[in-house]
């Protein structure tokens, strides 16, 4: 991804961080009937998250990993 700083892109090479199943991504972004960008959609095709730093007090979540995200929260609203 050429969007991303260099220093966040060798983080985010670690393999924990690599998506394995990219379908789920578009099947999240169908049902959720959401237009994104194109470096939306190559970010979490590429990347799994979430993603956190302790001393940034954001937590940036992933679309379908884990027991909290995106589609989870979006579908609470």
């Amino acid at each position: 991804m050429d969007v991303l700083p260099l220093a966040l892109h060798g983080v985010l090479q670690e393999d924990f961080y690599k998506r394995r199943n990219k379908s789920k991504v578009n099947t999240v972004l169908a049902n959720l009937d959401v237009e994104v960008s194109n470096s939306f959609r190559e970010f979490y095709n590429t990347y799994e998250g979430p993603f956190w730093e302790e001393h940034v007090p954001y937590e940036l979540l992933d679309m379908v990993e884990e027991d909290r995200n995106i589609q989870f929260y979006t579908d609470i609203l």
